[in-house]
């Protein structure tokens, strides 16, 4: 079975704190893990070095302690936006923001 370590986690309903950090100081003096504490009870985990058994195993030990993956917290610079595109070639030059009838006048009512 193959784990995935996300990047960021929420330990808000951690059962044991002292465990958690305690094995993730272990990971980050082994250089295998990075971690920081963004936020009130929001880690940062960054894979340096491990292999897929250690990450299979860390994933099962967040787990058991109620440490769960945080999807609602995006990471800098990863946005969905990079394909857009915010240029103002498709602005109307001629638009003066009042509507136009068909019959050529302007309708300042509408």
């Amino acid at each position: 079975m193959s784990s995935k370590l996300f990047n960021f986690y929420s330990f808000d309903e951690c059962s044991d704190e002292d465990k958690l950090f305690q094995r993730l100081d272990l990971l980050k003096n082994e250089s295998k893990i990075h971690y920081t504490q963004d936020d009130n009870y929001l880690i940062k985990i960054k894979d340096l070095e491990l292999s897929d058994d250690e990450i299979e195993k860390l994933s099962v030990f967040l787990d058991s302690l109620n440490v769960l993956p945080y999807l609602g917290h995006e990471d800098e610079g990863d946005t969905d936006f990079d394909d857009y595109d915010d240029s103002d070639d498709d602005i109307d030059d001629n638009y003066n923001g009042r509507y136009k009838s068909r019959n050529d006048d302007y309708d300042d009512d509408y």
